[in-house]
């Protein structure tokens, strides 16, 4: 019973603390926060990349997560060489790595043993 009424007055209070809080927030901050804010692109990978061409934006830090899902020897490792990045996949595994694209411009990615491909590109 107690924990009812805790819920029931909790999660309003909440939900007005969140938007106090948002809307005494002054629109130039806002827009700083939204503009330092980490992109985040998810890719399963199972017989390819899905999706396979992933955009971001140059000047902002891009975690990339993989979600493998294939047994495949071609899935076990992901490279990006334009950023000297090679990810060792594990099987049902989230694993991310982090990209700082600087300039903008078309990037690939693929397998280890190049069969599989995929498109970075940054605007």
């Amino acid at each position: 019973m107690t924990s009812t009424v805790a819920a029931l007055i909790g999660i309003p209070l909440a939900i007005a603390l969140y938007y106090w809080f948002w809307q005494a927030m002054d629109k130039k901050e806002q827009a700083q926060l939204e503009s330092s804010r980490i992109q985040e692109a998810n890719i399963i990978v199972d017989h390819g990349y899905s999706p396979d061409v992933i955009t971001a934006k140059a000047g902002r830090l891009l975690q990339v997560n993989f979600l493998r899902k294939d047994l495949s020897y071609c899935d076990e490792e992901i490279l990006f060489p334009d950023f000297n990045k090679r990810i060792r996949l594990l099987h049902y595994v989230v694993v991310f790595t982090e990209i700082m694209p600087e300039k903008s411009g078309e990037y690939s990615f693929q397998c280890g043993k190049g069969k599989l491909k995929g498109k970075l590109i940054v605007e």
